[in-house]
This record gives C-alpha cells, sequence and structure tokens, in this order.
C-alpha cells in the first residue's frame, strides 16, 4: 500500500497466506486504490522469483523468521537470507533499491551479501517512537546494486616516423 500511496505505477504483493492477502486486497480499496495495477499472488515468494522475469525499481521484502508450509520447503530467515536477498537483485532495476526488513530477533546479516551489495543498515530510523524501548523489534537494510566503474587503458597513438628519424614506427602514450 505504501508503494502505490508513494506513487508506484503498479505494485505486486506475494503470500502463501490467502488471509494475507485478503487483507491486503481490502487494505489497497479501503485506501482507494482500485484503479492501479496491483496484483496479488499466493505463491511462496522464492518460487515467484524463480518462475518470473519482471524487473522491479523497489522490492519490499518482509520475510518471516521461519515458515513451515504444507507441500513446499520450510524456510528460515538465518538460513536462506542469501538465497532469499539474490532472487531479489536478480529481479531489482540497475538503480534500484531492496528494503530487506526481518523481525528475528538475533538476525545478521550475512556478511557475503555485504561484499556483493551496497548494503546499509536503517534499523535504528525504522524503529518508530513506540518501539523505542526495543531496538531489537526487528532489522531493516537498504540494499543496492554495486556501481561498476569501468577504467579503460590509455589510448596510444601511432607516429610516424620519416626514413632518417627510423624506419620503425613507434608507439606513445596519450
Amino acid at each position: 500500500m505504501q508503494a502505490a500511496k508513494g506513487g508506484a505505477l503498479s505494485t505486486v504483493s506475494v503470500d502463501t497466506s490467502a488471509a494475507y492477502l485478503d487483507w491486503a486486497v481490502k487494505n489497497m480499496e479501503l485506501n482507494g486504490y482500485t484503479e492501479m495495477n496491483h496484483f496479488f499472488y499466493r505463491n511462496d515468494s522464492l518460487q515467484f522469483l524463480f518462475d518470473t522475469y519482471d524487473r522491479f525499481d523497489l522490492i519490499f521484502c518482509d520475510p518471516p523468521t521461519y515458515s513451515n508450509g504444507t507441500g513446499r520447503e520450510s524456510f528460515d530467515v538465518d538460513r536462506d537470507q542469501v538465497r532469499l536477498i539474490k532472487a531479489c537483485m536478480m529481479h531489482l532495476d540497475p538503480k534500484g533499491t531492496l528494503i530487506f526488513s526481518c523481525n528475528y530477533r538475533k538476525f545478521k546479516l550475512d556478511e557475503r551479501l555485504s561484499e556483493e551489495y551496497n548494503v546499509e543498515d536503517i534499523t535504528a530510523r525504522s524503529i518508530g517512537d513506540d518501539f523505542a524501548r526495543d531496538q531489537k523489534i526487528h532489522y531493516c537494510f537498504l540494499i543496492k546494486h554495486r556501481t561498476v566503474v569501468k577504467v579503460a587503458a590509455p589510448k596510444k597513438k601511432l607516429v610516424l616516423r620519416n626514413r632518417e628519424q627510423e624506419s620503425e614506427e613507434a608507439y606513445i602514450d596519450d
């Protein structure tokens, strides 16, 4: 709902729970977002990410600490965070942002993610005044693709000399 409120032309919500998706649909309707392109999928988030080719400017990922659904693999945010975040990043526009939020009180972001992506811990800024006493209520990170800067080697100029100077070509740095 916040993405629509912020001006998103379309939104996608994915959850394994029909009840949570119904809640999301009603919330959009109550806030007047019935005319826009809002899509709701009842699916495992990882499965959805591996089955679609969609690209997004902004992804908000708020996985459960643990989930054990019928007919699918269990999910543990500590164990599966790298796989989930990498799957999200496959769909994120190169200049986009992934907001990753987690309610697991002992959560630690895997260091490999900070080596591959730009990661900013915004936990302190994301906790409202009502929860100021309990700083471990959740964790929140902004994750972006690293900007790759390619530096080309300087080009060399071909300098031709006359026969009296030298009989071969010479190169000089630009």
